[in-house]
């Protein structure tokens, strides 16, 4: 699954530390970025999600979801369709 599809399924995120990725996870606060893409940066970065407020998680992850859906970001395409 992509990290959209989470989203849309409101289920937090556990993360690579690849840019892009990371950056949407600490910038909007849905979820944990692992530190290492080794067993070991899986394991803490699960022990890390699972100390997380739940509460603030669920409503950081809606607020986003209304952002990052296909009826948003299709007028994002649009536009950028219309400029060409």
């Amino acid at each position: 699954m992509s990290v959209f599809e989470y989203l849309m399924a409101e289920i937090p995120m556990i993360v690579s530390n690849l840019p892009e990725m990371k950056q949407m996870i600490i910038d909007n606060h849905i979820g944990v970025v692992a530190k290492d893409n080794t067993p070991e940066g899986l394991k803490e970065a699960i022990i890390k999600a699972v100390k997380l407020d739940k509460n603030i998680l669920k409503q950081n992850i809606l607020k986003v979801k209304k952002i990052y859906n296909w009826e948003e970001q299709e007028k994002v395409l649009l536009a950028c369709y219309k400029e060409l």
